[in-house]
């Protein structure tokens, strides 16, 4: 596993390097989500409306690394009180599509807290997502996007509609 996390950094500093820099530059963007969550040995399978703030870097137009903060709302029923909140860092491919239209994949890591009573389970699991972008003017982007959090105990699966700004 170290290995494999080794060689993928490598390719990905590789690509920084020799990566055109036209297309760089940082983004800023938000959203709302629609996150469900449902816990394995138990009878939960709940969701509810929350927001996502990111931020990120392009190294160049099919490559970024994004970093985001997500208030999950509140998933919770009378037996959990829970207010999931999370934290992310993922590589971000992304397939143009002409100039207007992007495909994109994105895997990292989720730092992420139930907030929860009458526990209060946190830690740091793979995520993986995949979505769609609307670009106008090079500068702004509507993002339709999908992420799956797999826990332990259950998983976590984020909806999400948002609004990005490139500098």
């Amino acid at each position: 596993m170290k290995r494999t996390l080794g060689v993928a950094l490598l390719l990905m500093a590789a690509l920084v390097v020799f990566a055109p820099s036209s297309d760089a530059g940082a983004y800023l963007g938000a959203g709302v989500t629609q996150t469900t969550l449902k816990l394995g040995d138990f009878p939960f399978d709940e969701h509810d409306s929350g927001a996502k703030l990111f931020a990120g870097w392009s190294f160049f137009r099919f490559f970024a690394l994004e970093a985001g903060y997500y208030d999950l709302g509140n998933p919770g029923n009378s037996q959990f009180d829970l207010e999931p909140r999370a934290v992310s860092l993922a590589a971000r491919g992304i397939l143009p599509l002409g100039k207007h239209w992007e495909l994109s994949a994105k895997a990292g890591y989720m730092g992420w807290d139930l907030g929860s009573s009458p526990t209060d389970d946190n830690g740091v699991d793979p995520t993986y997502g995949v979505g769609a972008a609307v670009v106008f003017a090079k500068h702004v982007s509507i993002r339709a996007e999908y992420e799956c959090l797999n826990l332990d105990f259950g998983d976590m699966k984020i909806y999400s509609l948002g609004a990005a700004f490139r500098f």
